[in-house]
């Protein structure tokens, strides 16, 4: 996980760092070490530069810090094809994706451990609000293979096993 990625993107996270990166950080460790949706993955934040010297890990989440190298780097480095990678940096998106992990986007990260609560952008701990029939996609419906991978950003994109040897994305529209 790019965990620099996650704070920025994250309103309440970001307004922590404000206080002190530190600050952020921890919330951010705490946060995912109490999500019982993510109890079954081991959880790594990689954080860019070198550590922090008051900074106390959960024992739940192993923290690395990419020291003098990139965490993007690091991350992809690290990234196997069975690993869950959440990030919104486009580039490392597509730097990690040639190697065959699945990406998650930070918001569907946070919106599976705290759901947002309908018409805020502040995150509600109750359970996970009905979509709206405003929300739904236009897209028509289609079925894919099991061993497709798919996600969202502003669009539909799929990476299918053709698409792997080959290394690039195609955009949903292009494809089909």
């Amino acid at each position: 996980m790019d965990g620099y990625n996650v704070i920025r993107c994250d309103p309440y996270l970001r307004s922590i760092e404000r206080d002190g990166a530190d600050k952020a950080r921890l919330q951010l460790v705490q946060l995912l070490g109490k999500a019982s949706k993510l109890a079954a993955y081991q959880i790594v934040v990689v954080f860019d530069g070198p550590p922090s010297r008051g900074f106390k890990p959960n024992n739940k989440v192993k923290v690395i810090y990419s020291g003098r190298d990139s965490a993007d780097d690091l991350i992809v480095n690290m990234a196997k094809s069975d690993d869950l990678v959440v990030t919104n940096d486009s580039q490392l998106r597509a730097r990690t994706l040639q190697r065959g992990p699945k990406v998650w986007s930070v918001e569907k990260l946070l919106d599976t451990i705290r759901p947002r609560s309908r018409g805020s952008r502040k995150y509600s701990p109750q359970s996970d609000p009905k979509p709206s029939k405003a929300g739904v996609s236009k897209l028509r419906s289609f079925s894919v293979c099991k061993q497709c991978i798919f996600f969202t950003r502003d669009d539909w994109i799929m990476l299918c096993v053709e698409d792997l040897e080959i290394g690039t994305p195609k955009n949903f529209r292009d494809r089909w």
